[in-house]
């Protein structure tokens, strides 16, 4: 696989990951109305699936973002499809002007990602079932906001890397690890609606 087929791989796990986290947001964070009441019907009537399909699309984000800040090379030799090779891969090639944004949100991903709080919910939790913690004796948790701002900017990392690569400019914005406003999130809602509406749980306000 050369370096572009990489790349594109990469982007692909990373739009995935993002879908995932603005779907969670849309569904179970803050829903506007008629999605918040078709979600509140289902918790009220299917509790126990509820909450697995709250819990499961949590894990599966957290899950993903670790693995996107995993060593390019792991104990056995294998290599991973991560930020640090698709940086190694990437700066064989000039990056101009995108350089030094790839490099920070690369270094800000990995820090909240290989933090203490992120590493405490994958082994203890996710990955293992870490006695003390399935007890309630200690506690393994992230807040939402950190979740967000790890999947921002592994977002903004691979935007930069494909600037780079297609030479084009892309505008710094404030708040550089934060996903863009709602309207990024507008083709989940979409598809959520028609399925609501089939389901007869959705009303337009």
């Amino acid at each position: 696989m050369d370096s572009s087929e990489t790349f594109d791989t990469f982007s692909k796990e990373v739009l995935n990951v993002r879908t995932a986290w603005e779907l969670w947001e849309l569904l179970y964070q803050a829903p506007p109305e008629g999605i918040g009441t078709a979600v509140g019907n289902l918790a009220l009537r299917a509790p126990t699936y509820y909450r697995y399909s709250v819990w499961s699309l949590l894990s599966l984000v957290v899950l993903a973002v670790c693995r996107l800040a995993d060593p390019k090379v792991d104990k056995q030799g294998n290599r991973n499809l991560c930020m640090e090779l698709i940086w190694d891969e990437s700066t064989t090639e000039p990056l101009n002007r995108q350089e030094k944004h790839a490099k920070t949100a690369m270094v800000n991903a990995d820090k909240i990602i290989n933090g203490d709080e992120f590493r405490k919910l994958r082994n203890r939790i996710l990955a293992h079932n870490d006695l003390d913690t399935i007890t309630g004796k200690t506690a393994a948790g992230v807040p939402f906001d950190t979740i967000r701002d790890a999947v921002g900017w592994i977002a903004r990392f691979r935007e930069r890397i494909a600037a780079a690569r297609e030479g084009r400019e892309v505008k710094s914005s404030t708040g550089e690890g934060s996903l863009p406003p709602p309207g990024d999130v507008e083709h989940c809602r979409a598809e959520l609606e028609v399925i609501l509406k089939r389901l007869g749980q959705y009303s337009e306000t």
